[in-house]
């Protein structure tokens, strides 16, 4: 079934914006990779295990909870104060704030 000029025209206009937000979600991932990997040759309690476009999902043990908040503090630190969304900004010449949020299931 063929989609409609009005589906088309979203489609459109939303992939910049969609690829950018995943862009930025494999940005942050790569960093998250980087710091939890020493983390994980002694431990394994934090596992990414899904990236679905622009949310990355990880399964945690209640002991590193914490750990994981910290990982994920510096990997948008570093994303949003040197890597691709300051790269972007500096591109662009203006400042748009870059928000996460975690959400955590039992």
């Amino acid at each position: 079934v063929g989609a409609s000029d009005k589906d088309l025209t979203k489609e459109i206009v939303n992939f910049p914006i969609q690829t950018t937000a995943g862009n930025a979600t494999l940005a942050v991932q790569h960093a998250l990779f980087r710091a939890l990997s020493p983390l994980q040759a002694r431990s394994p309690h934090v596992i990414p295990f899904l990236n679905v476009y622009d949310a990355v999902y990880f399964d945690v043990h209640p002991d590193a909870a914490t750990t994981l908040d910290a990982v994920l503090e510096t990997a948008f630190e570093h994303v949003t104060e040197r890597g691709y969304w300051a790269h972007l900004q500096e591109h662009y010449g203006y400042s748009v704030p870059l928000k996460w949020k975690v959400t955590k299931y039992s």
